[in-house]
């Protein structure tokens, strides 16, 4: 089983909250006959949306980010034409126009974009940390020997966090830079970090690290609380605090030596809310904003499978599927206001498929969107945004298409 291609064949984002499009019209090849999916109730009409714009790119398409607010998007590209070294990155804004392009010459790891647009950020494999400028691709400043890590912005505080997430700088957990790109904090730690979850609000950060600890900190990245916990983390989210002051949630899942998998969820300060073992392993974990209800996704041996608990007033299983066929590629799993988002492969009558579905709170189908993988659309990546409503689609012809999607 493989959970992502090496190299990107299909890069999806979506601008909006998501809806049922049974009304929308059909555009390029689509399946026009119903088809049992893994994760619906029974068999699921194909609904394509209508397309809102089209572009062509110069080479190959390496990543892609939608910011959430504006809608523009931002495309890492190869040009195979004159250096596999370099990168072409482009902004095209929300109707699909290209803004500009900037010739990197570097590749570029990791990309960013803030909610609004106004931040664009670049983590190059040169361990080097570039800010362009959202109006015109120029490079506004460039950070060096900044390892290779993966940037996030932090609007409200117009700051950047990078985060280092692989062993190429062991006991480096994060650095921080200014607007100006001036490195002004470093985080380390005698452990190396698996991950870092900023939440919603981006008022409190979640690192998790080897051996089960896990640090909670504040927006001056001072450490508010750390906790052990009994198992490796395989995942973690964090909720945004309430209007109180105190944490609804912070959610893991833990893999323990004696009995397997648990969610295991954390309230205040890390007090301990409750355990929950699973019988089918999960490798993602992603929680409500509110921290009422979590999401957890798996692809493996034994399978796909996805659950949705509550975890109000305990946390008990809503609904769940399992689909014995595991896919050969599959997305992040998402959550978009209230819905569930997958993107996963599967084979039906010896035609391969892609998938971008979305699950509701009762765990009913709202949203499919079929890809006949022929075409060289494997999902790959996503973003997600709350308008316009839109889902940015590229594959690995050089094709980037918009599709509307009806907002409610």
């Amino acid at each position: 089983m493989v959970k992502r291609p090496l190299l990107p064949l299909a890069i999806i984002a979506v601008v909006g909250s998501l809806v049922s499009c049974s009304g929308c019209s059909t555009t390029g090849r689509s399946v026009g006959r119903a088809e049992h999916l893994p994760f619906s109730k029974g068999p699921t009409p194909v609904m394509v949306p209508t397309v809102a714009w089209k572009d062509s790119l110069d080479g190959k398409l390496t990543d892609l980010s939608v910011a959430h607010i504006s809608g523009q998007t931002l495309v890492s590209e190869i040009l195979e034409s004159i250096s596999e070294n370099r990168t072409q990155v482009s902004l095209f804004n929300a109707s699909g126009k290209r803004l500009w392009k900037s010739i990197i010459d570097a590749p570029v790891r990791s990309q960013a974009i803030s909610k609004s647009g106004d931040w664009i950020l670049l983590s190059t494999y040169q361990e080097e940390l570039l800010r362009l400028d959202s109006g015109s691709g120029k490079v506004l400043w460039r950070a060096k020997d900044t390892g290779m890590c993966r940037p996030l912005v932090l609007e409200k505080s117009s700051q950047v966090l990078c985060h280092h997430d692989d062993d190429a700088s062991p006991g480096l957990v994060f650095q921080v830079f200014d607007a100006e790109g001036r490195r002004t904090f470093e985080q380390k730690a005698p452990h190396d970090s698996l991950l870092l979850k900023v939440s919603a609000d981006e008022s409190r950060i979640l690192v998790g690290f080897v051996k089960g600890r896990i640090w909670v900190l504040g927006p001056d990245f001072k450490k508010i609380w750390e906790k052990q916990l009994d198992g490796e983390i395989v995942d973690a989210a964090i909720s945004s605090p309430s209007e109180k002051g105190a944490f609804i949630e912070n959610a893991l899942l833990l893999n323990h030596l004696e009995f397997g998998q648990s969610i295991v969820t954390l309230a205040d300060k890390g007090r301990s809310r409750q355990e929950v073992r699973q019988h089918i392993p999960f490798q993602q974990l992603e929680l409500s904003d509110d921290g009422k209800w979590l999401s957890v996704y798996g692809n493996g041996p034994r399978g796909q499978a996805v659950a949705q608990y509550d975890t109000e007033p305990q946390l008990q299983e809503k609904w769940s599927y399992h689909s014995p066929r595991y896919a050969d590629y599959n997305l992040s799993m998402d959550i978009v206001s209230n819905w569930t988002m997958l993107g996963f492969e599967s084979i039906n009558d010896r035609t391969r498929y892609s998938h971008v579905v979305a699950l509701d709170r009762q765990g009913t189908m709202q949203v499919h969107i079929p890809i006949l993988a022929d075409e060289g659309a494997y999902l790959y990546s996503r973003g997600v945004a709350h308008s316009p409503g839109m889902l940015v689609l590229g594959t690995d012809d050089g094709v980037i298409s918009a599709y509307r999607l009806d907002l409610p």
